[in-house]
């Protein structure tokens, strides 16, 4: 049976699934939230979406949020590190099937620059539409060209979510591999 490797900053849905979830035969590994928060980067409590569709730096308003979107965008970039790097180990990689990676907003990037030292047939990609010229402008700088992604809605919840119940039904985790 497959097994898959499912990795966010943020949550899967409500953060409810345990880190090794189960059923008909096939394994997920869920890496996500260490404290189960919805957002992984916050600001004073406030969840870190750009109002009126801000999404970088070019687009703050005054010094001050471009403060605080580099605060967050440190946050993110912290959290990819400590909860994917980590998740990156070779016995573990060889062990599963796909590995399923959301990358956000500013600061989460670098989770594409961990995703080429892994074998590209394995890695599927959920892009929230920030900065998604950036994310694919890294794709090709990194040789992965050919690795399938999803957009999805800001924060990727409820689209992780929805890859990860396919995953446990069918054994197939996301979009088919773009063909070469």
């Amino acid at each position: 049976m497959a097994k898959a490797l499912f990795l966010t900053y943020n949550t899967v849905g409500d953060g409810s699934y345990p880190q090794e979830t189960e059923r008909n035969g096939h394994t997920a590994l869920i890496v996500q939230h260490p404290r189960g928060q919805r957002w992984g980067a916050t600001t004073n409590g406030r969840e870190p979406v750009a109002q009126d569709g801000r999404q970088t730096l070019a687009e703050a308003r005054d010094e001050a949020e471009r403060q605080e979107m580099l605060s967050i965008g440190e946050m993110r970039e912290s959290l990819v590190n400590d909860l994917y790097a980590g998740a990156f180990n070779p016995k573990a990689i060889g062990e599963v099937d796909f590995i399923v990676i959301y990358v956000g907003a500013g600061g989460s990037e670098g989770a594409i620059e961990l995703a080429a030292t892994l074998p590209k047939e394995k890695v599927r990609f959920l892009f929230c539409d920030c900065n998604l010229r950036g994310k694919l402008q890294s794709i090709a700088a990194n040789g992965l060209e050919s690795v399938p992604y999803l957009v999805c809605e800001c924060g990727g919840r409820g689209s992780m979510a929805g890859v990860l119940e396919q995953f446990l039904e069918t054994g197939n985790a996301g979009p088919v591999p773009v063909p070469a």
